[in-house]
């Protein structure tokens, strides 16, 4: 293990990262930096879409304390690492150095894929079968990494008689259309908008899996635990801002504050431990609601305490508090999960004990 690897601890990146992303981030926010400038930051450092999943969560809380747009490219290109890392396709397996080097661009499209997981929705994109190439057609409302040089998405679809796949298309590919980018509260630059397939010709090589369901729920608890790394580095920056507040001021709130540390200390111990079984998934979901919501409870009392100065749009408070508004609507949105828990046992909902977190 390297030194950086070794400095991956309690959602801190090495100095020299955190300078960098903390440095960008108002320029990332405001679009006049490029979020693929940190994925490269990350590459050049052996840290982005690594094969280990400690690092991956760790890697991206630590970009999210200062950064929320650049954690968030990160997850989306991560995130297709890891679908192709357990594709059974060699041709996609081949293509992972390139998505650790940051010359190809990574962009889940699977929000449709689990929620038609769980019976919430169907799948937007179909596939018929043209003698043994796959044709695609079909729409994803949301996807973000879609930049204009080039990217390679992930997205389920249907199929004939039933059948379900997951694949992974190339944006160069013939029939391959993504809308403009969407003018979002934050996260704009992560290049996030609509994406349409028109008979999108795929070799078999580029079938993640034809095992929709069992693929699906296998990356699930990845998933949601690398999504709950970047609420948990929102959460952390915000408690360090209000934390300078309280040294200058408003000592009213410092029990709040408190409060909310040690509760997320307890949810950091809570979300290592899940990292390392993976499971079960009902107690993913219940720790990937919690920690999104302690995000927001974070960023509420950094503006309180930040005063008149953290409601300025160019302050990081307020920069936090638009980011935290696109936790409750990041799929699989706060509906989302409280369906999936209102469906599953108690048994199964409860996830190994945060040590007193609310």
């Amino acid at each position: 293990m390297t030194a950086v690897h070794a400095a991956l601890t309690d959602g801190a990146l090495p100095p020299e990262l955190e300078a960098y992303f903390a440095e960008r981030a108002e320029a990332v926010d405001r679009g006049t930096a490029d979020v693929r400038d940190g994925l490269r930051h990350l590459a050049d450092h052996g840290l982005l879409a690594h094969p280990d999943l400690a690092t991956n969560c760790a890697v991206i809380e630590g970009v999210a304390r200062h950064c929320l747009t650049s954690a968030f490219s990160a997850w989306a290109h991560t995130m297709v690492a890891e679908y192709l890392s357990l594709s059974g396709s060699s041709a996609l397996q081949a293509e992972l150095p390139r998505l650790r080097r940051a010359e190809t661009i990574g962009s889940t499209a699977m929000a449709p894929a689990m929620q038609h997981l769980v019976g919430l929705a169907d799948l937007g994109v179909q596939f018929r079968h043209d003698r043994e190439r796959y044709v695609v057609d079909g729409a994803v409302r949301w996807a973000s990494n879609l930049f204009i040089e080039g990217f390679l998405v992930v997205v389920g679809a249907a199929g004939p008689d039933g059948a379900r796949a997951v694949l992974a298309i190339a944006s160069d590919a013939p029939g391959v259309h993504a809308g403009e980018p969407l003018e979002l509260l934050a996260l704009g630059a992560t290049r996030s908008s609509s994406l349409r397939f028109e008979g999108v010709a795929l070799d078999p090589s580029g079938v993640v899996s034809a095992d929709f369901a069992p693929f699906l729920r296998a990356v699930k608890p990845r998933f949601l635990l690398l999504q709950s790394s970047f609420c948990l580095g929102l959460a952390r920056g915000a408690l360090e801002g209000a934390r300078l507040g309280l040294e200058r001021s408003f000592a009213a709130f410092r029990g709040e504050h408190d409060r909310l540390s040690a509760d997320l200390h307890a949810l950091g111990a809570r979300h290592r431990r899940l990292i390392g079984d993976l499971g079960p998934t009902p107690a993913v979901v219940a720790h990937r609601l919690e920690v999104a919501r302690m995000a927001q409870r974070a960023v509420d009392v950094e503006l309180r305490v930040a005063g008149g100065g953290g409601y300025r749009a160019s302050s990081s408070t307020a920069r936090r508090l638009r980011e935290a508004a696109f936790l409750p609507i990041q799929s699989p949105t706060e509906g989302h999960l409280l369906f999936e828990l209102e469906r599953a046992a108690p048994d199964e909902v409860s996830a190994p004990a945060a040590g007193g977190a609310r």
